[in-house]
């Protein structure tokens, strides 16, 4: 069986289903609605779910896979670092870097090199799970028992 989880932000658990291993731990509604994202469309949003969702895995050392259920707290952390991966996605895509026409001029912002983009992600995502212990590099009696 897995670990059950507290989040210590001040957040309660919410309505948390069992979670199922083969779908994303944060859907749309919830990025949209709870969250209160808004940097995304939802056709964009599957992408970089699938990319923050393995970085905050990643982070805490594998330990989301071991929860019985997904927190609040967890799923913020994933949208934090979504709407991230969604602006460092977005910025790849542009070409332009600066144009100018008989003084007409595009200018697009800079891309988030992927240095810049794992930085913010991992700011957001400690500012989230602060308190938790899920980032703990060392063995935790709670979740890697």
């Amino acid at each position: 069986s897995g670990v059950r989880f507290l989040c210590k932000n001040g957040k309660g658990m919410g309505n948390m289903p069992e979670k199922d291993p083969k779908s994303p731990y944060v859907d749309y509604q919830y990025y949209r609605d709870i969250f209160h994202g808004s940097a995304m469309s939802e056709s964009e949003f599957p992408n970089a779910e699938i990319e923050a969702e393995a970085f905050v895995n990643a982070v805490t050392f594998g330990r989301l896979r071991r929860l019985d259920k997904i927190p609040d707290c967890v799923k913020d952390a994933i949208c934090s670092a979504a709407d991230v991966m969604r602006e460092y996605i977005k910025g790849r895509e542009l070409d332009i870097s600066s144009e100018n026409n008989d003084g007409y001029s595009v200018t697009y912002k800079a891309a988030l090199s992927s240095d810049e983009c794992e930085k913010t992600m991992k700011t957001k995502v400690k500012r989230h799970l602060s308190g938790t212990g899920l980032m703990y590099g060392g063995r935790s009696k709670i979740y890697d028992n």
